[in-house]
C-alpha cells in the first residue's frame, strides 16, 4: 500500500498506543514516532477486596447482589479516549490522512470517540493488535496491505 507523506498512523490497544507520522515519499514508508503511552492497569480484583453490595427484597428471604463496576474496563476506555485526543491534536495541525491499527475492541472504541472531521480522513482501518510491535513490523504490515 502506498502510504501518503505526512499520514498519521495510530497503533493502539487497551493498554498502549504509538502514534507515527510517515516521513517517507512514494512507496517508501518511514515512520517517525510522535507519541506513545503505556497504561499500568491492574485487574479490578486487585484494586479492592470488597464484595459487591447486597440487597434484600422487602418480602421474603431473597437477596441479590449489585453489579460490580469493572474498573479495568473503565480505565481502558479512558486510555483510548486519551489516545484519540492526542491523535486529534496532531490531525488538527495537518490535512493528512489517517491509518488506524488496533485490535477489534479498541478499533470500535476509536470509531466511537473520533470526531467527524478526523473520521472522514481515516484512509485505512486494520483490525490487528500491533501496539506492542516495533515500527519495522508496522511498516511491513502496511506494505502487505492491498492498495485502495
Amino acid at each position: 500500500m502506498m502510504v501518503p507523506n505526512n499520514a498519521l498512523i495510530l497503533a493502539a490497544d487497551g493498554g498502549q498506543y504509538c502514534l507515527f507520522r510517515n516521513a517517507g515519499h512514494g512507496f517508501a514508508i518511514e515512520l517517525d514516532l510522535l507519541a506513545e503511552a503505556h497504561l499500568a492497569n491492574p485487574k479490578t480484583s486487585d484494586r479492592g477486596s470488597d464484595a459487591p453490595g447486597r440487597t434484600r427484597q422487602s418480602i421474603g428471604k431473597h437477596r441479590a447482589a449489585y453489579d460490580q463496576k469493572d474498573l479495568h474496563e473503565a480505565e481502558e476506555a479512558a486510555f483510548v479516549s486519551s489516545a484519540v485526543n492526542r491523535l486529534e491534536d496532531y490531525a488538527r495541525d495537518s490535512a493528512s490522512s489517517i491509518i488506524l491499527i488496533a485490535d477489534p475492541r479498541t478499533l470500535g472504541r476509536l470509531r466511537e470517540k473520533l470526531s467527524d472531521s478526523v473520521q472522514s480522513r481515516v484512509a485505512l482501518e486494520v483490525s490487528r493488535d500491533y501496539a506492542m510491535r516495533q515500527a519495522d513490523d508496522i511498516v511491513e504490515l502496511l506494505k502487505r496491505m492491498p492498495s485502495a
